[in-house]
Formats: C-alpha cells, sequence, structure tokens
C-alpha cells in the first residue's frame, strides 16, 4: 500500500489554506508558459513539482488481508506482471527520465507477490533509474539476494506490530524473518524505512517495536494516524504515542508523523504523481488513486495531457478537498530530538 509521504516540518503547525495560498506547487506551469519546449515544460513538471519522482501502483492485489488499507487490494497468493505491461511500464519510465524522472517508487497492492518484479526492477536500473518498494515485508526475506544486486534506494516496510504480525495482516506472518531481512538489507549499506499505523490494539508496544527495527538497522521511521474510522485514535493520543517514540528513539534516527495540524492540501506545494497498472491510469495523489484521474498515459505524447489534465485540477484547490478527518492525509511533521 502506498506510503503516505513527504511534506516534513520539524513541529509545524499550519494554518488553514487562505486563498492567497492556492496552487503554489513550485509554479511549474511558469516554465511551461515562458517556453515553447514541450520537453521543457515536462521537465519541470517532473523535476521541479514532482521532485523527480513518480509513484508506480502494481496491480491492486496482495497476500495480507489488513481491514485498514485504503487501497482494498484483492488476496492472492502470487502474481505475474504481463509482458506487454513490463514493457510498456519499463518505455514509458524511461521516456520521462528524460523529463526529470530519476525515482521510480513502486507500491500496490503488494508488490513482492509479483513474480517477475526482478524484471521490472532490473530492466528501470539498466534505464539508469532508481526505485524505491514499499511493502508489507511478508515476501521480503525471498527478495533480499535480488535487492542486494539491484540496490534500491529504500525499502519501506509496514511493520505495524511485532507482536501481533499474524492479527494485523490477517494471516500468518513469519515476522521474525522479515526482522532479519531488513537487517541484512541495512547491513548492506541499503536503506530501510518502517511504516507503523498508530492502531489501537498497537498503541502500548509502538516504542518496543521501534527499538527492535533500530536494533536491526532502521534508522526512519513512519508513524501514520489511521485513515479508517474504526480504528480511530484521538488526535492528542496520537501525538502523545508520536513523542514518547521520539524519545525512546536515539539521536540519530528520524521519526516522521502524520501531521494532523495539516488542513490545507499537500499538493498546492509538491507533487505526488502517481500511475496505476495494468490501464496505465493517472492520479494527482497517491492516497487518491482509484477515486480521482487524470486521464491515461503510455507515451510521452499521452503525458502531456496528463500535466494539462493535473495543472487544471490544481489550479481549483482551495483548503482540503480528498479527507474526512480534518487533516491531509499524506503530510508528515516531525519533533526535534
Amino acid at each position: 500500500m502506498a506510503d503516505q509521504v513527504n511534506s516534513s516540518r520539524p513541529g509545524s503547525m499550519s494554518a488553514p489554506a487562505r486563498p492567497s495560498d492556492r496552487v503554489d506547487a513550485g509554479r511549474w506551469w511558469d516554465v511551461a508558459e515562458a517556453s515553447s519546449d514541450a520537453v521543457a515544460s515536462e521537465a519541470a513538471f517532473v523535476g521541479r513539482y514532482c521532485r523527480g519522482k513518480i509513484f508506480l501502483f502494481v496491480p491492486n492485489v496482495c497476500d495480507a488481508e489488513c481491514r485498514f488499507c485504503y487501497v482494498s487490494p484483492a488476496r492472492v497468493s502470487t502474481a505475474r506482471l504481463s509482458a506487454g505491461v513490463l514493457r510498456r511500464t519499463v518505455d514509458l519510465m524511461a521516456e520521462l527520465r528524460h523529463c526529470g524522472l530519476r525515482e521510480v517508487r513502486i507500491t500496490g497492492g503488494e508488490p513482492f507477490v509479483f513474480e517477475n518484479l526482478v524484471d521490472l526492477v532490473t530492466a528501470l536500473r539498466t534505464a539508469d533509474l532508481d526505485y524505491t518498494v514499499l511493502t508489507n515485508g511478508i515476501r521480503l526475506p525471498r527478495a533480499v539476494p535480488w535487492l542486494l544486486a539491484t540496490r534500491p534506494l529504500k525499502i519501506t516496510v509496514s511493520v505495524h506490530s511485532l507482536r501481533r504480525a499474524d492479527q494485523v495482516f490477517g494471516r500468518p506472518v513469519m515476522i521474525e524473518q522479515t526482522v532479519a531481512a531488513i537487517a541484512a538489507l541495512a547491513a548492506a549499506g541499503i536503506g530501510v524505512s518502517a511504516t507503523v499505523v498508530c492502531l489501537p490494539d498497537v498503541i502500548a508496544e509502538i516504542p518496543e517495536t521501534l527499538a527492535r527495527l533500530y536494533r536491526a538497522g532502521v534508522r526512519e521511521y513512519k508513524l501514520i494516524h489511521a485513515n479508517d474510522s474504526r480504528y480511530r485514535v484521538g488526535i492528542e493520543t496520537f501525538r502523545a504515542v508520536a513523542e514518547r517514540a521520539r524519545e525512546a528513539l536515539p539521536p540519530d534516527s528520524r521519526l516522521r508523523f502524520s501531521d494532523t495540524a495539516e488542513t490545507s492540501c499537500l499538493l498546492t506545494r509538491q507533487g505526488e504523481l502517481s500511475v496505476a497498472l495494468p490501464r496505465f491510469e493517472w492520479s494527482s495523489c497517491c492516497a487518491t488513486v482509484g477515486e480521482t484521474s487524470l486521464g491515461t498515459a503510455t507515451t510521452r505524447r499521452e503525458f502531456g495531457r496528463v500535466t494539462l489534465a493535473l495543472r487544471e485540477q490544481l489550479s481549483g484547490i482551495i483548503g482540503l478537498p480528498c479527507s474526512n478527518q480534518g487533516f491531509c492525509p499524506i503530510a508528515l511533521t516531525e519533533l526535534e530530538k
């Protein structure tokens, strides 16, 4: 599942959006309007607004049954990307590299259920693109050998609980093997971050979970406020958990957590552009894949229409259009140690 990402402002408290705040977004289209060069326009979009990164959602299937998962994947044991989808994905990402793309963030669903995921990442590396994978970690141990060979920028593992992993993931989980795989990757110099969704049943063990992952080599953590009303944790309780977790971690670690004070849309400042396979349907935000669409695109020419659709969408954003919990679901903040 896609990890909530980005905007990190130490101890920040955000004010509601004002009319003058509407759509800063790096103003990538200012570059577009100043130039008749389509490549320059797209490079400003991908390189500046999206910071050289795009989320790639593999087909929406998973080997876990997390009741709080917002993308609601189908349960499978294994899957494969078709040869056609694999080829079109690599071709498109390679084209977008010339427009400023540097990193492909692979998420889902669960990427590691795809037996030929290694073929995708090998082709991306051959195209001189970096990649990261967001995963539930269940199949991570099997992937360690080829991850060491292809050197991802980072692996982000959802480790919501060490004591109750079977309950959280809705299936038996060899959590000790997952932790060992994390340690092997970290020891080889591959960045590993951990995501923990703050569920009522696991609150008490979160500091212990983070401390154990620290011993395994993890230095970066995200604590996420559940976006499901069935698992709602009060804002004050959530922030208190974050503060305790920060205090429990050594100074050389980084903990970011859901910015429950961010009442404006993060997309007005930076892009979280996402594309979902197998239809190559584009969305403006990793948290609204499948809910909003900018159209489909498998070539750079078609991608130009995506940028125009996003520009139109952004120009209409005021406040917080997508969330029913009162804050931007992808905005993160952090506390100074």
